[in-house]
């Protein structure tokens, strides 16, 4: 079932992750555009994740798949970040793959079209302590450098209180850094969306991810269903920041279009 006919003149931009699809890069933008809607966000992929959009190849399917479903890339994530360790010393291998990683991903958003490349602080790139803080800084400063002499923002998203948070843009340096938002992200680490939002609004991305979550469950589940009050921060971010994109990340992997199709209309409820 398409969901065009509930996308009215002047509603809100909705776009989709492909990492949260069955489907990745130029399938994910014709899945994209059978849903109703005209923007994505795609991972870069690599090893263990999806593959790499590092070919021309690959990214020339892409592009092509922009302009014959009219869906237009709005963010690269590089998740493979997560594996990499994103505070990896620069003298290290690891360091080198990490550097090696943002500039391909860069010259790829280039490619696409794209505004932003953002850079997930996870697992293996977790900041908990200091020293992986400052580490993070000092990549993300010049990864933002690397940005800005090709036109891109830089984003990192992490699961830091405000606080800490502030402390690493302060170090960074760099008018070219964001935050991205995750509605449910920081919960699981004990940090409430909304204080991230009145604290850190300056700097948060124009782009949100939308999805929530239980406690007790690793899975995510449907939009105001579970123990995000997704609604709630949909409500500050609207009284705070000035979000052009609201990107749906809940995992609709299993390919069951109707949690997808409940997600999208219970976000154009809660933003009418």
């Amino acid at each position: 079932m398409r969901f065009a006919d509930q996308m009215a003149a002047g509603a809100p931009r909705i776009a989709l992750a492909d990492w949260r699809l069955p489907f990745c890069a130029a399938e994910a933008m014709a899945f994209t555009a059978w849903c109703g809607l005209h923007e994505i966000q795609i991972d870069f992929g690599g090893p263990g994740r999806a593959p790499p959009l590092d070919t021309p190849q690959a990214l020339n399917a892409v592009r092509e798949a922009g302009r014959r479903h009219a869906v237009s890339v709005r963010a690269l994530a590089c998740n493979r970040m997560n594996d990499l360790g994103l505070h990896s010393p620069a003298g290290t291998a690891a360091g080198r793959a990490v550097r090696d990683q943002v500039q391909s991903a860069l010259d790829a958003a280039v490619y696409l079209g794209a505004e932003m490349v953002f850079f997930p602080s996870f697992r293996n790139s977790l900041i908990r302590d200091r020293q992986t803080l400052e580490d993070t800084a000092r990549l993300l400063r010049w990864a933002c450098e690397q940005g800005a002499q090709r036109g891109l923002l830089v984003a990192n998203e992490n699961d830091l209180d405000a606080p800490a948070a502030q402390t690493l843009v302060t170090l960074v340096d760099h008018p070219g850094l964001r935050l991205i938002l995750d509605t449910w992200n920081p919960l699981k680490a004990g940090v409430q969306p909304l204080t991230l939002i009145e604290q850190l609004h300056p700097v948060l991305s124009d782009q949100v991810h939308i999805k929530d979550g239980r406690r007790d469950l690793e899975a995510s589940v449907p939009l105001g269903l579970g123990d995000g009050s997704v609604a709630e921060t949909v409500q500050a971010l609207q009284r705070h920041c000035t979000v052009e994109t609201y990107v749906l990340e809940n995992d609709y992997r299993c390919g069951d279009p109707a949690h997808l199709q409940h997600d999208l209309a219970w976000l154009l409820n809660a933003l009418r």
